[in-house]
């Protein structure tokens, strides 16, 4: 499955892409003994962020690749690839949507082509 990066702020942006390798939610104890050399958050920050039971959703991925042309929120929202919700959450994409942009973020290189 694809994942978008995308850096929030101002001057948000999708940055790049990857795939995802797995997907599962644990408990932080569990997170650091199977994950401690990927991980990228501190075990006090995975503390901080955990659920009510102590668990938190964890992915890893492969494959990073920039967008040689970032894409910024106003176009993504443009191509329908940002919903109403004005949070930091997943959001799902479509195939057309995922193909609006890479082609957004690969100008010239990822043309559509009519069926």
């Amino acid at each position: 499955m694809p994942l978008i990066f995308y850096v929030s702020g101002k001057g948000g942006r999708a940055i790049g892409h990857a795939r995802l390798t797995s997907s599962a939610v644990l408990p932080v104890k569990e997170v650091i003994r199977q994950y401690e050399r990927q991980g990228v958050l501190s075990i006090a920050r995975l503390g901080e962020i955990g659920d009510k039971r102590g668990h938190v959703h964890v992915f890893t991925f492969d494959n990073f690749t920039r967008f040689p042309r970032p894409v910024a929120y106003r176009e993504l929202k443009r191509l329908g690839c940002v919903n109403s919700a004005n949070y930091i959450t997943v959001t799902p994409l479509g195939a057309d949507q995922l193909r609006s942009l890479m082609a957004a973020g690969y100008p010239g290189e990822c043309e559509q082509q009519d069926e």
